[in-house]
C-alpha cells in the first residue's frame, strides 16, 4: 500500500515540485539578476542624482494624504511605500531625475509572478489563489510523506548493509541502477527537505504563524510617517546606500530608522544629538531564523546547499517517473504473454503471475 502511494503520488506531484524547486531558486537568487532587469528598463537613464528630500517632497504635495512607512532604493530607482486613505500605495521614480516610473518597477512585477507560482502555482492571476495556495500545502505535506515513506520502503536494504545502501553502486543496470541512485540521492537530501517542509508550514497555515509570532513580543511594526518633520532622508540614506541594493529603509519615528537588506540581514540606525546616524545589527527574531531555515539564507553556502538540494529533489523524481515507467513496461511485458482469460484474472487479483 505505502509503495502504491509513494509512486502513485509521486507521479501526481511531479509538476509541482518541479514548479517549487525552480521557483524557489530563482527566489533565493534574485538580488543576484534583479538589477540585470532593472538595467534594461531604466539604464538608459542619465544625469544627476536628485536629491531624496526633492522627490520625496514633490511627492508629498501632489499627495498630501500618503504616509510613508518605507523607501527601498536600487541603482536606477528609488521608490515609496506606505498608505493613502488606508489603502496600500508606491510611488516609484528614476533616482537620476526624478521622473515618475509607477506603482512598481519590472523586478518587482517579475518577483510578484514567481511568488505566485511559489505560493499558488499562479491561480492568483486567473482568481483561485485559495485553491492554489491549498494545493501547495498539501503538496508541501506530500514532501514529508515522501521522505518517512521512502525510508520505510528502504529500511530492508539499510537495516542489512547501512553502508552499501548508503553509497552508489554503479555496477548496477537497468531497474537496480534507477533505484539504487534514487534512493541514496533521497536519503543525502532528506534531512534538509524535512527542513524546508517544516518551515514552510509557518507560510501555509495562519493559525501556525500566529502562534509562533505571539512568542515575539517585542516585534515592532513600522509606523507610518505622515509629515516627515526633521528627517533629513539624505543623510540617512548617505549612512548606509553602499551597503547593498534594493534595500528598505523602514520608518519607525523621527528618529529611529530600520534598515531590511535584500538578504534579509537587519540593521537599525539611530540618530543622536548632533544629527549623525549610526548602524548597527538588530536582533534577529524568531520569525527570521524561520526563513532561514526555509530558504539557506544564513549566509552563501546555505544558501548554494539548499538549491543543489532543490535541484537533486528534481533529479530524485525524475529517477522515481523513470523506474515507474521502466516497471509498467516490464509488467506489460508479462500481460502480452498472458492469454486473454488469464488477463482478466490477473486484473481482478484472482490469480497471480505464473
Amino acid at each position: 500500500m505505502i509503495k502504491k502511494l509513494h509512486l502513485y503520488l509521486g507521479f501526481v506531484c511531479a509538476l509541482i515540485f518541479l514548479n517549487l524547486s525552480i521557483s524557489g531558486i530563482m527566489i533565493s537568487f534574485f538580488n543576484d539578476y534583479s538589477h540585470l532587469i532593472d538595467k534594461v528598463y531604466y539604464g538608459q537613464m542619465r544625469g544627476e542624482q536628485k536629491s531624496l528630500n526633492t522627490i520625496l517632497t514633490d511627492l508629498k504635495k501632489k499627495n498630501q494624504n500618503f504616509a510613508l512607512e518605507r523607501i527601498v532604493f536600487g541603482d536606477y530607482y528609488v521608490g515609496f511605500r506606505g498608505y493613502e486613505n488606508d489603502k496600500s500605495r508606491s510611488f516609484y521614480f528614476y533616482s537620476k531625475d526624478g521622473t515618475f516610473i509607477g506603482s512598481n518597477i519590472a523586478s518587482n512585477k517579475f518577483l510578484n509572478f514567481i511568488y505566485s507560482l511559489h505560493f499558488n502555482l499562479g491561480f492568483e492571476i486567473f482568481g483561485y489563489e485559495k485553491i492554489g495556495e491549498w494545493i501547495i500545502t498539501l503538496a508541501n505535506l506530500g514532501i514529508l510523506f515522501f521522505i518517512f515513506s521512502g525510508i520505510y520502503l528502504y529500511m530492508p536494504d539499510l537495516k542489512r548493509n547501512l553502508k552499501k545502501s548508503m553509497s552508489l553502486n554503479f555496477n548496477f543496470r537497468g531497474l537496480a541502477k534507477l533505484r539504487n541512485l534514487h534512493s541514496v540521492f533521497g536519503l543525502y537530501i532528506a534531512s534538509i527537505l524535512m527542513i524546508i517542509s517544516l518551515t514552510a508550514t509557518y507560510y501555509c497555515f495562519s493559525y501556525v504563524m500566529d502562534f509562533i509570532n505571539k512568542f515575539e513580543s517585542d516585534l515592532k511594526f513600522s509606523q507610518p510617517e505622515k509629515d516627515f518633520i526633521g528627517i533629513d532622508f539624505d543623510k540617512a540614506l548617505s549612512s548606509f546606500q553602499n551597503i547593498s541594493n534594493n534595500s528598505w529603509l523602514c520608518i519607525y519615528d523621527k528618529d529611529s530608522y530600520k534598515i531590511i537588506l535584500g538578504n534579509f540581514d537587519h540593521y537599525n540606525i539611530t540618530r543622536d544629538e548632533d544629527k549623525t546616524f549610526h548602524m548597527k545589527e538588530s536582533k534577529l527574531y524568531l520569525y527570521d531564523i524561520i526563513y532561514n531555515l526555509h530558504t539557506g539564507f544564513f549566509n552563501r553556502f546555505t544558501q548554494i546547499v539548499w538549491v543543489i538540494c532543490c535541484i537533486v529533489l528534481l533529479v530524485v523524481v525524475w529517477l522515481g517517473i523513470k523506474m515507474g515507467f521502466r516497471k509498467r513496461k516490464k509488467l506489460d511485458t508479462k500481460f502480452n504473454n498472458l492469454s486473454m482469460i488469464d488477463f482478466l484474472r490477473n486484473i481482478l487479483n484472482v490469480t497471480k503471475f505464473p
